[in-house]
């Protein structure tokens, strides 16, 4: 802490993230992947925290306000400000929390958060959510989040579609918004909202980016969207 307040000292605008403060556990590398995510994420969520507090104080509401945590939990707002990381995943956890309290006959189930950018796997097992016993794993690496057990695709609603020498690739990047809510090109929701007559936001605008794509490749819509379906 004394290396913190010098650093800060010298560099104000600095922000320092401590393995003692972020991940007080056995096990080095785990420590180390925690602090470096905790420092990569700490300004960005910081502002997010004072952006909200803002909104709250324009509104003049006056609350205790609590952060969900990857493992179901929650923190108050300003305990994130020093471990940012613990929120990751914090959306799954919630659908997750969710599917426990609809699940009351202790079933077995497989719960899926299908979002914009990823598709996030979770399990309960005999109503239990089911837990990352090595923490959260993140790009690859374990960390000393506790969270459940999530796996994340690279896979949803916003994923771009293209045609690249014949081959029609999903994802994993995520453009925009689907076109049909006004985004720039084509995604997997305008693909299902032609196939299925879905009639969600601007119909046409989904159809129009399509064929722009298909028109492109000299392929039909219908073969190109049927594709793209069997590919999700």
């Amino acid at each position: 802490k004394k290396i913190r307040q010098l650093m800060v000292n010298k560099y104000p605008d600095m922000q320092v993230a401590l393995g003692c403060e972020t991940a007080g556990k056995l096990n080095f590398p785990r420590r180390a992947v925690t602090t470096y995510y905790t420092a990569m994420t700490m300004s960005r969520w910081n502002s997010f925290v004072a952006d909200f507090e803002q909104a709250l104080a324009h509104r003049n509401i006056k609350v205790e306000t609590e952060v969900l945590k990857a493992d179901g939990g929650t923190m108050p707002l300003h305990t994130s400000l020093r471990t940012p990381c613990e929120t990751v995943f914090s959306g799954p956890a919630a659908s997750t929390m969710g599917a426990v309290a609809l699940t009351q006959d202790q079933r077995n189930s497989v719960v899926i958060d299908i979002g914009g950018t990823t598709s996030d796997i979770s399990l309960i097992i005999g109503g239990e959510p089911l837990y990352a016993s090595r923490g959260a794993n993140i790009d690859g690496k374990y960390t000393h989040i506790n969270s459940f057990a999530v796996r994340s695709l690279a896979l949803g609603g916003d994923s771009e579609i293209k045609i690249d020498n014949g081959t029609i690739l999903v994802g994993p990047r995520r453009k925009g918004e689907a076109a049909c809510f006004g985004g720039p090109s084509a995604t997997v929701t305008d693909v299902f909202n032609w196939q299925y007559k879905l009639n969600i936001g601007d119909f046409e605008r989904s159809r129009f980016k399509l064929i722009e794509i298909t028109q492109m490749a000299g392929m039909e819509l219908e073969t190109f969207c049927q594709a793209v379906v069997d590919i999700v």
